[in-house]
């Protein structure tokens, strides 16, 4: 059985949208051709995500300073892109050696926090590689500010507060950051873990 498409993915918030899409041009001639991501030049600055993590720890990304970050937004209903993106996170970190991995979080932000409850959220990170922690925001409006910070749409199906059974419409870019906290690269929906592994590896001798 196919599973259900998500409708609508190529959306974007549009300002952080502009500003990628001006960052590409910018770097289209700037000798970046051995990445495999699309490259941001400058950098771009984004929120630093607050919250709770699986195992129920107050959680910031600001704490990271120094060390590399793959960041992720999906939820655990998702029929298809998350579950696919994050083993190809998995597979991606584990031909690392060990202390690269040492040196990388994956930050997986959930978009539907009505449904993922601190202990959904624990079980299914535990499919992945051990460097995947997710992450919840209670609150809407740190949610909705965090998510327009990186140019991330999210349109939930739910009907009302009591509605279970529903999908949410979300980008599905992965988003690295370098060592200051900054996006550096993005990769489409179609990652192949080879290239997010030679990337990381690049990144990881900056």
């Amino acid at each position: 059985m196919t599973p259900p498409r998500i409708p609508g993915r190529a959306h974007r918030t549009i300002h952080v949208t502009a500003i990628l899409f001006l960052s590409v041009l910018a770097c289209a001639a700037c000798g970046n051709a051995a990445w495999h991501g699309t490259v941001l030049e400058p950098p771009l600055e984004v929120p630093v995500i607050a919250g709770v993590d699986h195992r129920g720890t107050p959680f910031d990304s600001g704490a990271l300073a120094g060390r590399l970050q793959v960041v992720f937004f999906g939820y655990t209903f998702c029929p298809d892109f998350c579950p696919a993106t994050l083993y190809a996170v998995t597979d991606a970190l584990s031909v690392q050696s060990k202390s690269v991995q040492a040196e990388v979080d994956v930050l997986f932000v959930t978009v539907d926090p009505q449904r993922d409850n601190r202990g959904r959220l624990e079980a299914y990170v535990s499919q992945f590689h051990p460097s995947v922690r997710g992450i919840r925001l209670e609150e809407p409006e740190a949610l909705a500010a965090l998510t327009a910070g990186y140019g991330v749409y999210v349109d939930s199906g739910a009907e009302s507060a009591g509605d279970d059974v529903y999908l949410v419409d979300h980008t599905t870019r992965v988003y690295v950051l370098n060592r200051e906290g900054h996006m550096a690269l993005t990769y489409a929906s179609d990652l192949q873990a080879e290239d997010l592994a030679a990337d990381l590896k690049r990144l990881a001798r900056q």
